[in-house]
This record gives structure tokens, C-alpha cells and sequence, in this order.
């Protein structure tokens, strides 16, 4: 799959590091949708043609890994790469998501998005 091609849903609740990682994504030839929460989530998962879902796994309104599992009802087939600055706090949770979703731990670079990101993308093509 092209990189232009792909369209990734970034569900952050820190405006900054939503913009930061849209920046990240947009310089390297994503697209990108946003959520700050489960709610907007859901909702763009139904409107848009998500290729991607990269999810902070603490929310306002829930977490990660149940918005996980709603998004493999959703897209079954829907790749899942999660964030959290406490990796291994949701390492059990995330067991029990389709596909055991990765973590990116908080903080990261952009080579370290990038990577984890063409990573799932790729997972998922083959």
C-alpha cells in the first residue's frame, strides 16, 4: 500500500502531541483524521475510509484498548497501533484486542512513528 494512500484516524486527547503527530504523518505523505475521544472516534471510524487507527490508550471517555475492540466490529481487518507512556500498565488489556495490538511508547520520535506505522500497514497488506 502507498504511503499517499493510506489514511490513518489519530484518536489523541493532548491537542499539541494530535498536532505534532498529524505534522509527523502529513510531512511523510499520510493522510490524517483526528478524534480527542472514543465518541469522535466511533464516529469517524463509520464516516471515513480508515486505513489505520492509532490510539492513545487513556481518554476522556474511555480507553484504548475498548476502543479497540469496538473498531474490530467496526473493521475487522482494521490495523491498531496504541500509545501510552505506560506500555506495560495495558500490555494485558491489549492481549484480549484482535490481533494483540502494538504499543508505541510514549514519548517517541518521528522515526520511531513512522516506523511502528509502516509496520502495521504492512502487517495487514500482506
Amino acid at each position: 500500500m502507498a504511503e499517499g494512500g493510506a489514511t490513518i484516524l489519530v484518536v489523541e486527547d493532548e491537542p499539541l502531541l494530535r498536532f505534532t503527530i498529524r505534522h509527523y504523518l502529513e510531512r511523510n505523505g499520510f493522510t490524517v483524521c483526528e478524534a480527542a475521544n472514543v465518541e469522535g472516534a466511533l464516529d469517524r471510524l463509520r464516516r471515513h475510509p480508515i486505513q489505520l487507527l492509532l490510539v492513545n490508550l487513556v481518554l476522556p471517555d474511555g480507553d484504548g484498548s475498548e476502543l479497540s475492540l469496538l473498531a474490530g466490529v467496526i473493521r475487522p481487518s482494521l490495523p491498531i497501533l496504541c500509545m501510552s507512556a505506560y506500555p506495560k500498565q495495558w500490555s494485558g488489556a491489549l492481549r484480549r484486542t484482535p490481533g494483540g495490538n502494538p504499543i508505541l511508547e510514549k514519548p517517541f520520535t518521528e522515526a520511531e512513528l513512522l516506523d511502528h506505522v509502516r509496520q502495521c500497514l504492512s502487517s495487514r497488506v500482506r
